[in-house]
């Protein structure tokens, strides 16, 4: 136990706790550093339906804290706040303000790439890097042709990120890798085992975290209406390709969808100073599907 007299100036840190005890004057302050941020969004009073950040969910940058959690704050508006007036002082509120915390887990993965740009040390190529007395043969920013280099490798890293984060966001967790690689489908699109062994360790050991379709997967497992909806394995061919009623289908994911959703497929909604429709996203064989109803009709 520690004890502490007077005033604080300058700040004392308490600890390997980072507890810091600081005063000015009268006033003194303990601050305890807590484990992970608070992350908090605001919402106008007035809230106009948006699809994709209410239904599809609004992606941001978060802080993540020491124990691989994000925490999310927002504050919810009371609603049915209106009643008949009355001459009286009573007072009995029907609508609350509440502050709402989600707290939500990680799966944090990090980068494990390889550069290497000595491709063309000891090559003809060489005399492109050595500008001064040929000592800049590894210096890929010696003059404006390696510069040139540099950022198409720089490009190169970031499409293979962007890619990667693609699969991730997409399929991670997905039943169909397990399913492709225990009966070794991945084999009849000439994908090398090397390539598919490094796939599935991305897709299958970055954490618990679930894909898109992977989520998809599971509210349709769970037998939500929205996301139920079967296909007959007789409407698709051995290529692949959807031979089935393509409008009925789309009509009855029409049918199916939750009421403020039809109605923007219907009505369309506003965004800004325009109305817009919701979007449809279609695998590739549906919308091959839908491109050749639509061209034949």
């Amino acid at each position: 136990m520690q004890t502490f007299n007077g005033s604080f100036l300058p700040s004392v840190v308490v600890g390997n706790g980072g507890i810091e005890l600081s005063g000015s004057g009268m006033t003194r302050m303990l601050s305890v550093p807590t484990r992970s941020a608070l992350n908090i969004f605001n919402k106008i009073a007035i809230r106009e339906t948006n699809l994709a950040t209410d239904a599809l969910g609004l992606y941001s940058f978060l802080k993540v804290g020491t124990d691989k959690k994000a925490r999310v704050a927002s504050v919810k508006p009371g609603q049915h706040l209106l009643r008949a007036r009355t001459n009286g002082c009573a007072w009995s509120p029907s609508g609350k303000v509440r502050l709402n915390t989600d707290v939500f887990d990680t799966c944090p993965v990090e980068y494990m790439g390889e550069e290497c740009p000595d491709a063309f040390w000891g090559d003809c190529l060489e005399g492109i890097f050595g500008t001064v007395n040929n000592n800049d043969v590894r210096n890929l920013q010696a003059n404006a042709e390696t510069q040139t280099f540099l950022q198409l490798l720089l490009d190169a890293v970031y499409t293979g990120l962007g890619n990667s984060f693609s699969a991730l966001y997409n399929f991670g967790n997905s039943t169909l890798i397990t399913n492709s690689d225990t009966n070794g489908l991945y084999l009849n699109n000439g994908t090398a085992p090397e390539d598919w062994a490094n796939y599935k360790a991305q897709q299958m050991d970055s954490g618990t975290c679930a894909g898109i379709i992977s989520q998809l997967d599971g509210l349709k497992s769970q037998g939500v209406p929205q996301f139920a909806l079967s296909i007959a394995s007789s409407d698709i061919s051995a290529t692949g390709d959807y031979t089935g009623d393509i409008q009925d289908l789309i009509a009855q994911l029409e049918k199916n969808a939750k009421p403020v959703l039809k109605s923007m497929i219907k009505n369309g909604y506003r965004t800004g100073t325009r109305y817009v429709r919701p979007i449809l996203l279609l695998t590739e064989a549906l919308f091959r599907a839908l491109e050749d109803f639509l061209i034949s009709t």
